[in-house]
């Protein structure tokens, strides 16, 4: 068994317990709400044996936007049911077509493509129309589901088997009573136009759960994405936590390779930092500097949050995390620092080359120093 001292480098470390527990929680939650889950994968990067926890755990469809993470689920043994959550662009419909089972699109170019090349797989494509209901991402306008419902229906080879929508991510548009009933009717709609009922009626992501949560969505709704509520435990209309959900089974580890008494320079002109920016931090006192061996081309910076009383982020660069640690004096070069993630910190981390990932199970560890593309199986 390998022993966790041994670890080194920087490292995205979760706890695999307390992600089955947020898995099976919120899969029975949803159930008895009449709602089934489709786990998202994107902000693991595709990692296999989360997601072999997610179906071990009440979830029995994954979802991903890249189809590089499917292709880590697949290569890793996932032979689960897989949604692409972003259209393909036609340069990736044969890998598409081979890669997923279910596909969210809303171009009529898009759906004869794919249906295409799943006849030459042997394989019927199998279509969720989605629908813009006011966050302008991806959807057809309401007043056109119809004539995109009778054209899918006249391409051979594709069947549509839901509708859908995505809210809370472009402009910030909630789900709220007012267009989950609007998404009801285009179902009912859609339902008389190909003349079967739909296996799906999807609302959407993790800002949904609210409304589920206060009975506030319409029982034809029977089926969600969930990605951040799953892995962080908290919705994401408001961002409030979950009862009985885990929201720190993440953590990044950094190590700080110099520790040192550092004096401001308020004589010194500035201009632009690495990234362009004008840095506004202003250093009145000499104060104590820690940097790590991390920066933003590992991970969303601003997602990070210092697990040690008195340590601040004060600055960063592309692989240095620069922390004034005045206030946390047992601190030395060699030791590590912990910051929780949020959701952005997440997926960027995750899918780093050059970060390490660290599953902790019981009493065991299994690990990989080549990041995402090469996580190994939990022992």
């Amino acid at each position: 068994m390998l022993d966790i001292n041994t670890i080194s480098g920087p490292r995205v470390e979760f706890d695999t317990d307390a992600l089955q527990q947020n898995f099976a929680h919120l899969a029975k939650l949803c159930a008895a709400h009449g709602i089934a889950v489709s786990g998202v994968t994107k902000a693991i990067g595709g990692n296999p044996d989360i997601a072999r926890l997610m179906l071990d755990n009440g979830i029995r469809t994954l979802a991903d936007a890249r189809l590089d993470n499917i292709a880590r689920l697949r290569a890793g043994g996932i032979d689960a049911p897989v949604m692409l959550l972003r259209a393909p662009a036609m340069v990736e419909v044969a890998e598409a077509a081979r890669l997923a089972d279910i596909f969210l699109l809303s171009e009529i170019e898009t759906i004869r493509a794919l249906a295409t090349a799943k006849a030459e797989l042997g394989e019927c494509c199998q279509v969720v129309l989605m629908v813009d209901l006011g966050d302008l991402r991806e959807g057809v306008p309401p007043e056109d589901l119809p004539s995109l419902g009778r054209a899918v229906m006249a391409t051979e080879n594709a069947n549509i088997i839901g509708i859908g929508t995505n809210l809370a991510c472009n402009l910030g548009v909630l789900p709220d009573q007012s267009n989950m009933a609007e998404l009801v009717a285009l179902a009912n709609q859609l339902e008389a136009t190909i003349g079967h009922p739909l296996r799906y009626v999807s609302a959407g992501n993790s800002s949904a759960i609210s409304l589920m949560l206060n009975q506030r969505l319409p029982s034809k709704i029977n089926h969600l994405r969930l990605g951040e509520s799953l892995l962080l435990g908290r919705e994401t209309a408001y961002g409030h936590p979950l009862a009985r959900m885990s929201g720190d089974c993440f953590d990044l580890v950094a190590q700080i390779i110099e520790h040192k008494l550092k004096a401001p320079r308020p004589y010194a002109a500035r201009g632009r930092n690495a990234f362009g920016q004008q840095v506004d931090v202003e250093l009145t006192e000499p104060r104590r500097l820690g940097v790590l061996n991390v920066g933003a081309v590992d991970c969303e910076i601003g997602g990070l949050c210092p697990l040690i009383n008195g340590v601040s982020i004060v600055g960063y660069s592309s692989d240095h995390l620069i922390v004034d640690t005045t206030s946390s004096t047992s601190l030395a070069v060699g030791d590590e620092i912990r910051f929780r993630v949020d959701y952005h910190a997440l997926a960027t981390a995750m899918t780093s080359p050059y970060l390490a990932q660290v599953a902790f199970q019981a009493n065991s560890v299994s690990f990989t120093l080549e990041g995402a593309p090469r996580c190994l199986p939990l022992r």
